[in-house]
């Protein structure tokens, strides 16, 4: 399935998800920037705020998979798909990567409030993603979620590998994938549109919300 931009597929995530939660304690969670984009269509419909988590992807030169990912507050994850001797000779790499992501997580990080705790807790939470290639970006989220107390938690994706429509199906109470994909391809490949803000309009969309709820 393709996709003229972000927005057609929050849009088409909005109508799966409009009837029964339009009425329901909500909070959308994007899992990135280009995640936003199709975040602020179904939240807008359901008229609720949408905060950004923010997990950063990280990637090893010639690898397709991601290797490790990094969230807002700075916690470090690695991808279990690789063994400890390749993860060993490329340490050098990873930490160089790590110094760069973190530095760009805080600089969104400080030009507004992308994120806040106390309006997570005892919500429905839908986890939205512009598109997941690997489980690792949800196993962050999930352990960021777990000590909140949340009511329940939703996935909303445009797209998904099979590995990951099976974990989501195993750890989310409901899931709303557009299409599964193989997972060979880039992300942007399935986006006619790629243009994704710059960060200070990232966060507007973020902050801004109710000011566009339908």
């Amino acid at each position: 399935m393709y996709f003229h931009d972000r927005f057609q597929a929050g849009k088409l995530l909005e109508k799966e998800l409009d009837q029964k939660y339009r009425y329901e304690d909500c909070i959308g969670i994007a899992l990135n920037e280009g995640s936003v984009l199709v975040g602020v269509e179904i939240c807008k419909s359901l008229h609720c705020l949408i905060n950004l988590l923010l997990i950063e992807e990280i990637y090893l030169p010639n690898e397709p998979e991601i290797v490790g990912a990094l969230t807002i507050d700075d916690k470090f994850s690695l991808s279990k798909n690789f063994s400890s001797d390749f993860l060993d000779e490329n340490r050098e790499f990873i930490e160089e990567e790590k110094i760069k992501t973190i530095s760009k997580i805080n600089a969104i990080h400080n030009l507004g409030n992308v994120l806040n705790k106390k309006n997570i807790m005892g919500r429905n939470v839908i986890l939205i993603s512009d598109g997941l290639k690997s489980t690792l970006p949800l196993e962050v989220a999930y352990e960021y979620l777990k000590p909140l107390k949340i009511n329940k938690l939703i996935i909303a994706t445009a797209i998904a590998t099979v590995d990951v429509v099976d974990w989501m199906h195993m750890y989310a109470d409901e899931v709303h994938c557009l299409d599964v994909i193989e997972g060979v391809l880039e992300l942007n490949h399935y986006y006619k549109v790629n243009t994704i803000p710059n960060r200070r309009k990232i966060v507007d969309l973020v902050n801004n919300i109710i000011l566009n709820w339908k």
